[in-house]
């Protein structure tokens, strides 16, 4: 069982850029805080990435997420959608000697909620 992410969920590029994560609807909480689905994880924005915008050599500042490629679940949906599990992890808009770069979970911030 992966633990399910919250608003207070901690996710961030390499570059110590942060996820601003919300919920759109807010219908489901653990210990007050909105549980995220794999559609507000798909629309969160990134801040505070070191990277230099440099695209002339091939880097670009992570300013959002590009592409969510794991962390569904299959078992825990809110209004529908999946809810998004600590194994979330995917690209960003960012770019790093011109290859893509990824996002990932550093903590879940809960442990009360876990699903598959």
């Amino acid at each position: 069982m992966a633990a399910v992410l919250t608003v207070n969920s901690a996710l961030t590029c390499p570059h110590q850029g942060k996820l601003s994560l919300s919920s759109a609807t807010g219908s489901l909480t653990v210990g007050g805080a909105a549980v995220v689905t794999m559609t507000d994880l798909a629309a969160a924005s990134i801040s505070g990435c070191t990277t230099p915008n440099d695209l002339s050599h091939g880097f670009k500042q992570c300013t959002k997420v590009a592409a969510v490629t794991a962390g569904a679940s299959t078992t825990l949906t809110v209004g529908g959608t999946p809810a998004a599990l600590d194994s979330a992890q995917g690209l960003t808009d960012g770019l790093a000697s011109g290859s893509p770069v990824q996002w990932q979970v550093q903590t879940a911030g809960q442990t009360s909620l876990t699903a598959t």
